[in-house]
């Protein structure tokens, strides 16, 4: 009888000591990968306080697609940082079109990091910048209100970044660093009902962006659609293959403009068919025709091509120049793949698309105007 009860009382020691061991063991990178493959939002258990149905239904009713994830000390740290966390999730979740927000603590100061995929920033969208204003806009105390009221106010500058298409923010200052710091507080909007307010504004706006947008994409999608079916080349190989290109654009813009319901995918479905109608204007050239007006492309990020020739991006060499070339029907504007600056040009292979997980960062992230993945 004694043995047995030595025995529970060693039980309920283990079983104390391991109640009052400390929190759960933090989970890995992938299974906040994971959570937030499965919805946009993830709130890890022991993580700072956040009304999780109230930034649900921010994240939601945004235009452009954002990933937030509150998350604990030791999730991030065992992700390389708060960094490395926002690196990870952009990666697993394949959509360089969003946006990822991570909240955490470093001790017992609530710590905030943001970034854009390289879609998103081609359409001025850049958390970054989004998040730097939303901290440098704050003071007094952390809570659970304002850890909800710093995301709806973030949703709502990245919202109004895509509107405008220039990465601004909310005062129209520029924010700087790589999209980290730590918050101070209650947010200079007012808290939580005033960043929905500011949210709904901008969404009422937004709504109307994006109808003109659908509205110009469509109209240069029927006219590439009116050259690809009427001209024909005859032998001229030169006039075959730019009807070739403006074909493959033409198709392409139908997919994009057919899924496209944010600014950075309605630019990326005009880039598209603008890339379509400069091939058509080639051949229309080689046939005798009118080319008809010139569609100016996005304006270049970089350096650019100036004469024909091959560009090392990684391991591989492609061919590009600095207009378009039969054959030569993807437009770069020109950007950081691969570590390494590749001039903006027309290329054979739009390779930078293959290259979205390939973590082209930069500040604190690694290289990426500001911070953000690929």
């Amino acid at each position: 009888m004694t043995r047995r009860r030595g025995s529970i009382v060693l039980a309920l020691a283990v079983l104390a000591l391991l109640l009052l061991s400390g929190p759960a063991q933090a989970v890995s990178s992938d299974e906040v990968v994971q959570q937030l493959q499965n919805g946009p939002v993830y709130v890890e258990p022991g993580a700072p306080e956040i009304d999780e149905a109230q930034v649900r239904e921010a994240v939601a009713t945004a235009r452009v697609p954002v990933y937030v994830a509150v998350v604990t000390e030791g999730t991030t740290e065992r992700a390389g940082g708060p960094a490395g966390l926002v690196e990870l999730i952009g990666r697993g979740t394949r959509n360089s079109a969003s946006s990822v927000l991570v909240i955490t603590e470093r001790g017992s100061t609530p710590v905030l990091r943001a970034a854009s995929g390289l879609a998103a920033r081609n359409a001025g969208v850049d958390g970054a910048l989004a998040i730097n204003q939303v901290v440098r806009g704050s003071s007094g105390t952390f809570d659970r209100a304002t850890a909800t009221a710093a995301v709806v106010q973030f949703v709502g500058i990245l919202d109004q970044q895509a509107s405008t298409g220039r990465g601004s923010t909310l005062d129209g200052s520029g924010g700087v660093g790589a999209g980290t710091g730590i918050f101070l507080g209650l947010l200079a909007v007012g808290g939580t009902a005033a960043g929905v307010a500011v949210l709904r504004r901008n969404n009422q706006r937004q709504a109307k962006s994006l109808e003109a947008a659908r509205a110009d994409v469509e109209s240069l999608h029927g006219r590439l659609g009116a050259d690809v079916s009427m001209l024909a080349a005859g032998d001229d190989d030169v006039a075959r293959q730019a009807l070739a290109d403006a074909g493959e654009r033409y198709t392409m813009t139908g997919a994009l403009l057919a899924r496209a319901d944010t600014p950075g995918e309605f630019a990326a479905a005009r880039r598209t068919a603008v890339e379509g109608l400069t091939a058509a204007r080639v051949a229309r050239e080689r046939l005798g025709l009118d080319p008809g007006p010139e569609i100016a492309l996005p304006p270049g990020q970089g350096p650019q091509l100036q004469a024909p020739g091959r560009v090392q991006v990684g391991d591989e060499e492609y061919e590009g120049s600095p207009t378009y070339a039969p054959g030569r029907g993807h437009y770069y504007g020109g950007g950081i793949l691969g570590g390494r600056v590749v001039p903006g040009g027309w290329y054979a292979v739009p390779f930078w698309e293959t290259l979205l997980l390939g973590s082209i960062l930069s500040g604190g992230l690694g290289g990426f105007g500001g911070g953000g993945y690929e």
